[in-house]
């Protein structure tokens, strides 16, 4: 199922029940799974391995060398997960530095125009709208989503079932369980806490300490004591404690509405 105008190179390891689409290129040691779909004009290169049943659309480019200076042709990785989802225009780059990968889990979406820059790490089930852009070195937890048109700055981190609204310019990390809007933290994300079957419970627990991390007027130190007394035993919010300990770029800041 490799249309006669793809172009394959001699060292591309393919699984079986793949669909190549016309006009589609993909060299150098590009190792593919099984019951992946190749849409036209999508061209993949470099040390890059797809998962299983993987659909990438027309004019994708996966695997691509770094958009860094410093990058001089050395050995990096592109690895993209089982079941992931690449819209049209997607743009994937691999690893700048011997050695490194820029890293997409499984069953994640990226819709069309998404950027993902190199060495960014992603986990599971995360969703990018279009236009979204990735810089170089940013993480995601598992479930992270971002809408349309945002930029995350390099570095950043992304907590797990967040939701950043429509054009946020991400310039911090965004905290686990939080809605993000116009680059602050607006609240919990109660809609995609909810779908995750987070319990009520533990959801007014999260309420209670999103509340005293960004619109008390204790400082974050004491914040991060009271939560932790509170309810520290909750493993999602042992979870936020430790991704705001460990921030190294800062938070973004509540919403001031």
């Amino acid at each position: 199922m490799i249309h006669e105008t793809a172009v394959i190179g001699p060292d591309v390891k393919l699984g079986e029940d793949i669909h190549v689409g016309p006009y589609t290129v993909i060299e150098d040691e590009v190792t593919i799974g099984d019951g992946c779909r190749i849409g036209p004009r999508v061209y993949i290169n470099g040390w890059t391995t797809i998962g299983n049943n993987v659909k990438i659309h027309a004019n994708a480019v996966v695997g691509d060398a770094p958009q860094d200076y410093h990058y001089n042709d050395e050995k990096s990785y592109c690895r993209i997960g089982d079941n992931t989802i690449i819209r049209e225009y997607v743009t994937i780059h691999r690893g700048e530095g011997e050695g490194t990968e820029t890293l997409i889990g499984s069953n994640c979406m990226l819709m069309a125009f998404v950027h993902v820059g190199h060495n960014v790490k992603m986990g599971n089930n995360c969703t990018l709208g279009n236009h979204a852009v990735l810089a170089g070195h940013v993480t995601l937890e598992d479930l992270a989503n971002l809408s349309g048109y945002i930029g995350v700055h390099q570095f950043s981190n992304v907590g797990t079932l967040s939701m950043t609204g429509p054009y946020s310019k991400v310039t911090h990390d965004v905290p686990p369980y939080c809605l993000v809007i116009d680059g602050a933290v607006f609240g919990l994300n109660f809609v995609g806490l909810k779908r995750a079957g987070i319990s009520s419970e533990t959801r007014k627990a999260l309420r209670k300490a999103v509340e005293a991390l960004f619109f008390s007027k204790l400082l974050r130190k004491e914040a991060l004591a009271k939560v932790e007394a509170a309810s520290g035993e909750i493993p999602e919010i042992a979870h936020l404690i430790e991704f705001i300990r460990n921030s190294k770029r800062g938070l973004l800041p509540g919403h001031r509405d």
